[in-house]
């Protein structure tokens, strides 16, 4: 017979909460790509959400590798910006939230893994989030641009919610005639 402390406990909770989402993340397939140049490899999860404390939205796009270009063999500056909107409903229009910047340098025969963004947002009653990707490569040395990827998340299959209603919040990937896109619903309790 053995037991676990409440430390021990909490520690191997966090590590299956972990172990979980990492299992939880599957590709999105249905977003819209837009090229010019010559862009390298961007890995496209599925952008989650849940539940937060309070009645908060959690956001996060998982990590992501990415790959270098094929249109410049020396080193490579890639910069990855995510970013969230919310749909307002009086105005009829996406309006930014926030976003999050990871730049790293690749030389040749390399590619990098870049850490997942994560953020909580204030819902206000009921709020639809919806995200892109855009990713440049640039010439390290001189900055010159070699390409650029645009991932725009416009379709249900490109959402997952990570939890069910909660106190506070439920969440459930929508597409929304209104808005013409899809994104992650947040509505308050009921």
């Amino acid at each position: 017979m053995f037991s676990i402390t409440t430390k021990s406990m909490g520690i191997a909770l966090t590590a299956a909460v972990a172990a979980g989402l990492a299992l939880n993340v599957s590709t999105a397939s249905a977003y819209s790509l837009t090229k010019t140049g010559k862009p390298g490899f961007v890995g496209t999860p599925v952008t989650q959400g849940w539940s937060g404390d309070g009645g908060n939205a959690v956001m996060s796009f998982p990590g992501r590798w990415v790959k270098r270009s094929p249109g410049y063999r020396g080193k490579q500056r890639v910069t990855v910006v995510e970013r969230i909107f919310r749909w307002n409903r009086i105005w009829k229009k996406w309006d930014f939230v926030r976003k999050g910047t990871m730049t790293t340098t690749l030389s040749p025969g390399t590619a990098t893994w870049m850490n997942a963004y994560t953020v909580p947002i204030a819902t206000i009653g009921e709020d639809l989030m919806s995200v892109d990707v855009t990713a440049v490569w640039r010439r390290a040395g001189n900055g010159r641009r070699i390409g650029t990827a645009y991932f725009n998340y416009n379709a249900v299959g490109d959402y997952q919610c990570l939890s069910a209603a909660s106190n506070w919040t439920s969440c459930e990937p929508f597409f929304s005639y209104d808005a013409g896109a899809a994104g992650l619903f947040f509505s308050g309790a009921y």
